[in-house]
């Protein structure tokens, strides 16, 4: 099961590629005091983890496979 935190990871993950700055993505996720769920910081440390991840995966050696064709579609 996923907890909260999964989520909104989630969230900020695909909020982040389509172009929401930091700021839109943290003013997303009002709380009921006018705070917000999710911080900059948060947001901040989601994409690089994302970034890192992509960074990791563009290294990945595909040689072991046969690969008659390869589609990737990201956004």
């Amino acid at each position: 099961m996923r907890g909260p935190t999964d989520v909104l990871d989630r969230l900020v993950a695909e909020m982040d590629p389509r172009g929401l700055s930091t700021r839109d993505i943290e003013d997303t996720f009002p709380d009921v005091p006018g705070t917000s769920l999710v911080s900059a910081s948060v947001v901040s440390a989601v994409t690089v983890r994302l970034g890192e991840e992509s960074q990791a995966f563009t290294r990945c050696d595909l040689s072991g496979f046969a690969v008659e064709y390869l589609f990737m579609d990201a956004v």
